[in-house]
């Protein structure tokens, strides 16, 4: 034969070894516990095979001494000199009475007694030699193959008990084999806008040389002047409004159900009653905690959500918790830093300020969700192990009431063998509508279970829809908005410059040509003097051409670094763009490998669960069977 251990470890495919779970010490633990409820739940006819036979002699009442091993004592026997004779039962406060030759009760040779006390045994008359048989628990190990002194075709369900008990062990462990939280990548920073200075010219427009006094003829230039260079305004774009997120309500959890089993009345067959029944107390689950709700994170702008947040004005600024939540404030707020303070570097720190809050609250926001989908499997073992301590209660409750049953049948064996069998049958019946009407109510609770496990499924679902929306539809559309618009405005910003610049040497032409005719009109109606004034104009006009060379330069390298900052501008874009489809990956992938694991987890949790079934089934259906044996027997 093959030993406890093989045996439960091909009913429950686990590997039991020193450090399983469960250990092979609890498994001798189940085994021995597994033997001592079955024997509870014997009959007397099937008693004898698991009892011994102990001696004593009895002693006057008040000196009892022999101590008892078990509580379960068959039968105490008192030799008459001759042969040993039956005592029968008294209670201990009838001892006196038995005791005394001139009482009613008195107990004679012929006529024995017997008695427990405080955990002692006696009979009476006293100094006799007494036997009793008693009924002994055995202690069993996993590497026995049968258990001595223990009926055979009960010895199945030891093994089908320990099982039981081993599975609701590894059921237990489980919480300590799920994955732990994911721990998430850093996210990438986001790339400051890069700050752009004004044009900016040293150079200072000469001043043209006074006409000289000529005696004939004079140099005018009454009617023009000579051009300056005036810079564009740029106008930055308004960053549009972000909607808030609205995520669906939560699905209320199951109410606690109470299993309640009909009582069993007094069975009565034709004109005799068969003492009452007992009743089967209701088994209700409970301590099943409350079902996990997703809260969304809370915008209030203080140090628990978001931080280096500077106080600013009260006018067109962020400054009190009530300008903090309203979102149009910050982009109102912006456009005054462009338009009205032409603070661009300042509107560019207030919107990265705005931009880390937003990633801040997005991470808020995928802890909480982290948080409730922890509780969520919390949660579901919780009810799992609810409904599997109920299962259990109600079916130590059908034991109870099957003993209790046999029980009052054997103590009402005065009647008739056909009312008997009667009653019996009767029993039966109404026992098996208590087991039907009970499987019924377990499958309404597990079907309520179900329901509101796909309910929190598709919750979760939700949530994740809700989330992946509100960052597609609103974030990111308005941020890739904002970003065009302001290249856009850049572009636009550059092209009215260089308009500007040409407007200018287009004057500059015209005041040249001006110049050089009034310089022309001049040399010849004048001679006199002419060398000076021509060399007042020469300077005049070598300043004017440097004066031009200096603002093409200037604008020439304005033009080159705004290029530059720009390009360098877009690779930092593209790489801040490549680094977060990166972190999208990442995180997927993480997340998809941690259900993979809780899927694994609530796959093998869900095999225990209906092994666990299977053997309880096949367990009661084996302890029917023994109990019908030992009818038949009787």
């Amino acid at each position: 034969m093959a030993t406890f251990e093989a045996q439960v470890s091909g009913l429950t495919s686990l590997t039991i070894d020193d450090s399983s779970s469960p250990t092979r010490a609890e498994l001798n633990q189940f085994l021995t516990d597994g033997a001592k409820e079955i024997i509870n739940i014997l009959p007397p006819n099937l008693l004898d095979w698991c009892a011994a036979q102990q001696t004593f002699t009895s002693v006057m009442p008040g000196s009892e001494a022999e101590t008892m091993n078990t509580g379960k004592i068959l039968r105490v026997y008192r030799n008459d000199g001759d042969f040993d004779r039956v005592c029968r039962r008294i209670r201990a406060d009838e001892k006196g009475y038995a005791n005394d030759p001139d009482e009613m009760g008195y107990a004679s040779v012929t006529d024995p007694v017997f008695y427990t006390e405080n955990n002692k045994l006696n009979a009476l008359p006293e100094a006799g030699s007494c036997k009793y048989d008693e009924v002994q628990y055995p202690t069993v190990s996993y590497t026995h193959e049968d258990i001595s002194v223990f009926p055979d075709e009960a010895e199945y369900l030891v093994s089908l008990y320990a099982s039981m008990r081993s599975l609701q062990n590894k059921m237990g462990s489980k919480s300590s084999d799920l994955p732990s939280d994911i721990t998430l990548p850093s996210l990438p920073v986001s790339p400051s806008v890069p700050s752009i200075s004004d044009l900016s010219i040293s150079s200072a427009v000469p001043s043209s040389p006074s006409a000289p006094s000529f005696s004939t003829g004079a140099l005018s230039m009454s009617g023009a002047s000579a051009p300056t260079y005036t810079k564009p305004t740029f106008a930055a774009p308004a960053l549009g409004t972000i909607g808030s997120m609205n995520l669906p309500v939560a699905p209320s959890a199951p109410s606690d159900p109470s299993y309640t089993t009909p009582d069993i009345t007094s069975i009565t067959v034709t004109d005799t009653v068969i003492g009452a029944m007992p009743t089967i107390q209701s088994t209700t689950i409970a301590n099943l905690g409350t079902a996990p709700t997703y809260t969304s994170p809370t915008v209030t702008g203080d140090g628990t959500e978001l931080t280096d947040v500077d106080d600013l004005d009260t006018d067109n600024t962020i400054d009190v918790h009530a300008d903090q939540i309203e979102f149009d404030q910050w982009w109102s707020t912006v456009t005054h830093l462009i338009e009205g303070a032409e603070d661009i570097e300042l509107a560019n720190a207030t919107l990265q300020k705005i931009s880390t809050y937003i990633n801040a609250y997005s991470q808020s926001m995928t802890n909480r969700l982290n948080v409730f989908n922890k509780e969520n499997v919390e949660y579901q073992a919780k009810v799992q192990e609810a409904t599997q301590q109920a299962q259990m209660n109600a079916a130590r409750i059908q034991q109870i009431a099957q003993f209790d049953k046999d029980r009052t049948i054997q103590q009402s064996q005065t009647s008739a063998q056909t009312r008997q069998t009667q009653a019996q049958i009767n029993s039966t019946e109404a026992q098996q509508e208590t087991s039907l009407k009970l499987q019924k109510e377990q499958q309404e609770y597990q079907a309520k279970l179900s329901k509101y496990s796909s309910q929190l499924q598709s919750y979760q679902n939700d949530v994740n829809k809700e989330v992946q929306r509100w960052t597609n539809e609103e974030l990111n559309k308005n941020l890739q908005e904002f970003q065009n618009k302001y290249s856009n405005g850049l572009q636009e910003y550059s092209a009215n410059m260089q308009n500007e610049l040409n407007e200018y040497n287009k004057e500059n032409t015209v005041f040249r040509n001006q110049l050089d005719e009034e310089i022309q009109e001049a040399s010849n109606q004048q001679t006199k003097d002419s060398s000076e004034y021509n060399a007042k104009l020469q300077k005049y006009s070598n300043e004017v051409n440097a004066y031009q060379a200096q603002v093409n330069t200037s604008v020439q390298e304005y033009t080159n670094n705004l290029q530059s900052d720009m390009q360098e501008y877009q690779q930092k874009l593209s790489k801040y763009s490549n680094e977060l489809q990166s972190y999208q990956a990442e995180v997927s992938s993480k997340m998809q490998n941690y259900n993979a694991k809780i899927q694994k987890h609530t796959a093998d949790y869900q095999w225990l669960t209906g092994q666990y079934q299977q053997l309880s089934v096949e367990y009661q259906r084996g302890l029917q069977l023994i109990q019908g044996v030992n009818n038949a027997r009787s």
